[in-house]
């Protein structure tokens, strides 16, 4: 069997390290599976340097975390795809419909069905090493919540600056849909749209655009909601010192300096709750889930249908549909630590059969074997 050789573009942009990590951990895997893999900086190279290295060892691929190429030298003689894996959804990118020779892969299959055939369908995934950390029973937070404060207020002020009431409302509807059922943002979306189509067309308003929009509410409501529910719970929130200021007006918070990703497990393994909240991922799976999972701690969001489907009824990893029920869920897995534990070494013991780096790069390659009629 023949390996491809895939480069990888590194991303410049990311805020904790999050995608930093990310390419590091998906590069390992790949030459523990035997595929030629170098890293390339556009910051710190120059085309001229990228390109004189693609022609001593031409890659099949690139591939890069929330990058997004094309046009330049390097990838022109001949054409080299690239493979931009995206760990948000498809309405935070609407450049990849004028980008040539770019296969998106998407981490949640929505977008990949938003998008089309072309896509490929890639979730998160976490290093094998993580799954071997102690599951220590001596953790110093009950709950933690790692979370950039996002404002669902400005959304709604700038829909009312620039809707009519009709289409706030609409709009309100559907968020309000993702919210407090199993629908997701494409369904609800997909549902409603056609009645205030015509005002946004009329508007100019891009549909992606309005997606994002109608996103960054849900995402900072559901935060908002959560800790709302939670307000008798002593929460542990690591962010900056600007959202810390924003969030301390929510519920019994605790605010901690936030993190670079990487180090998140030793907040983990210290943690016995972790929060996720990623409304915007209900058909993918949160790099979150994992990694808190990974490092001991349990885990509990809004429903996700392929929770289930993955682990069984595990009380390791709880999904709600209900704010309501948030309280009494934390408060059962709180109150055996053993039976927690056993709970999450079972959820581990999945991850660690099918949701790891190597998974994801064998999932890859049977997909672009797919692409390419078999050839690696």
């Amino acid at each position: 069997m023949t390996m491809p050789c895939i480069n990888i573009i590194e991303n410049v942009s990311s805020r904790y390290g999050a995608l930093d990590h990310f390419q590091k951990k998906l590069q390992e895997a790949f030459h523990r599976a035997g595929i030629s893999s170098h890293s390339f900086n556009l910051q710190k190279q120059t085309e001229e340097e990228i390109s004189l290295a693609f022609q001593k060892n031409r890659p099949d691929y690139t591939i890069g975390f929330n990058v997004i190429i094309s046009g330049h030298a390097f990838q022109q003689s001949p054409d080299i795809p690239h493979i931009a894996l995206l760990v948000d959804p498809l309405w935070q990118f609407p450049e990849l419909f004028s980008a040539p020779n770019v296969i998106p892969a998407f981490v949640e299959k929505d977008s990949a069905l938003l998008f089309g055939k072309e896509s490929l369908y890639l979730p998160h995934a976490i290093e094998p090493k993580a799954l071997q950390s102690p599951l220590n029973d001596k953790r110093e937070f009950e709950v933690v919540l790692p979370a950039s404060f996002i404002d669902s207020d400005k959304e709604l002020r700038d829909w009312n600056r620039g809707f009519s009431k009709k289409t706030v409302e609409t709009l309100c509807a559907i968020a309000e849909e993702v919210l407090t059922s199993e629908a997701t943002l494409l369904k609800a979306f997909s549902k409603s749209y056609p009645a205030i189509q015509e005002e946004v067309d009329s508007k100019q308003i891009p549909t992606l655009m309005l997606l994002s929009s109608l996103s960054t509410y849900i995402r900072g409501e559901d935060k908002k909601r959560l800790l709302a529910a939670l307000k008798n719970f002593d929460v542990h929130i690591f962010c900056s010192k600007e959202d810390g200021t924003k969030w301390k007006s929510i519920g019994k918070v605790h605010i901690h300096e936030a993190v670079p990703f990487p180090k998140l497990s030793t907040i983990y393994q210290k943690s016995k709750i972790v929060l996720q909240s990623s409304p915007q991922m209900k058909h993918g799976f949160h790099e979150r889930l994992f990694m808190a999972l990974a490092y001991g701690a349990s885990v509990l969001s809004m429903s996700n249908s392929f929770y289930n489907s993955t682990f069984g009824i595990n009380r390791a990893n709880i999904a709600i549909t209900q704010y309501k029920d948030a309280p009494s869920k934390i408060q059962e897995i709180l109150l055996n630590e053993e039976k927690r534990l056993k709970d999450v070494q079972a959820a581990r013991e999945v991850i660690a059969k099918s949701h790891t780096w190597d998974n994801r790069v064998q999932e890859l390659l049977d997909q672009l074997n797919k692409k390419t009629a078999g050839r690696f």
